[in-house]
């Protein structure tokens, strides 16, 4: 095809005209210098690993990697799920090699952490059964692989969510107690200074498993879903809650959030009722109505 017509109409034509044929056959040859060159060329980037990453080759580990986080030495400290919760391990990226680490001494399977300030890993919660929590709560030293027990949290907590103030103080939310009790709706800070705990006795709110906080620009923890109802969190005193708007898309449950820019924030995926996994993203604005 040519132009959108035959080959054999295109030599009907150009019997007509030695000339015609003559000049269409150059005038194509230097059309497709460009193209192949454009082809050529996205080919070649797009086989970059720089530029579109590529899979190694499968990798036997110990156990099915579910809780992971990237260190300050560049290490990645993971553990499994289930009955195996407690079986954190060390994966060095540039050697591809697993090391077990010092036991914890409960079963961190579906808790919350983040790193603190000084490097630290903070978890909190953990797995007794499904539905169960724990109220206990730990920090890893990469730097002595040691861990080291907190003062417990006013009740358990499964599938909580941990978010670092920009004090460096350590908050944690949601999470259930148990299945007479559901989800605990008190959240707490861990403050550094006293490593006591605060409650927001005034802030009780009923969040889904693992709410999406994030801080905002203005220094308070914009709670970007799953629900879709967005609001923010005061994490001062005794606490608040204010809302902010409702997205356009429902729950997603399941899903994945991170904040980019200056106070945006990408939603990814999750899944509806009943659990079908949904491929939209969407980006969500913390100072206004999201989309």
């Amino acid at each position: 095809m040519i132009g959108g017509k035959s080959y054999a109409f295109c030599c009907r034509r150009n019997r007509r005209s030695s000339g015609f044929q003559w000049t269409s056959t150059r005038v194509v040859a230097l059309l497709s210098l460009p193209i192949s060159f454009f082809f050529t060329a996205s080919s070649l980037c797009a086989q970059d690993p720089s530029t579109v990453g590529q899979f190694s080759a499968v990798s036997t580990w110990p156990y099915k990697a579910v809780h992971a986080n990237l260190l300050p030495n560049g290490k990645v400290i993971w553990w499994p799920s289930f009955a195996d919760g407690d079986n954190p391990t060390l994966w060095d990226p540039s050697t591809n090699t697993n090391t077990p680490l010092a036991h914890v001494g409960a079963n961190i399977f579906c808790s919350g952490y983040g790193l603190l300030s000084t490097g630290q890993l903070f978890v909190a919660g953990g797995h007794v059964t499904n539905w169960v929590g724990l109220d206990t709560v730990y920090t890893y030293d990469p730097s002595t692989n040691s861990w080291t027990q907190l003062p417990a949290m006013n009740n358990g907590r499964w599938y909580p969510t941990v978010t670092k103030l920009p004090n460096g103080d350590m908050l944690a939310i949601s999470g259930w107690i148990n299945t007479s009790q559901g989800v605990n709706v008190e959240p707490q800070v861990w403050q550094r200074a006293t490593a006591t705990w605060r409650s927001l006795t005034a802030a009780h709110l009923a969040l889904p498993f693992y709410p999406f906080m994030l801080v905002a620009p203005n220094g308070k923890v914009f709670c970007a879903g799953p629900s879709q109802t967005t609001r923010y969190l005061d994490p001062s005193g005794t606490g608040s809650w204010s809302a902010v708007g409702d997205g356009n898309y429902g729950t997603r449950n399941w899903g994945s959030s991170v904040m980019y820019d200056n106070g945006n924030v990408l939603l990814m995926g999750g899944s509806t009722c009943p659990p079908y996994p949904v491929s939209s993203c969407t980006t969500l604005p913390t100072d206004r109505r999201g989309n």
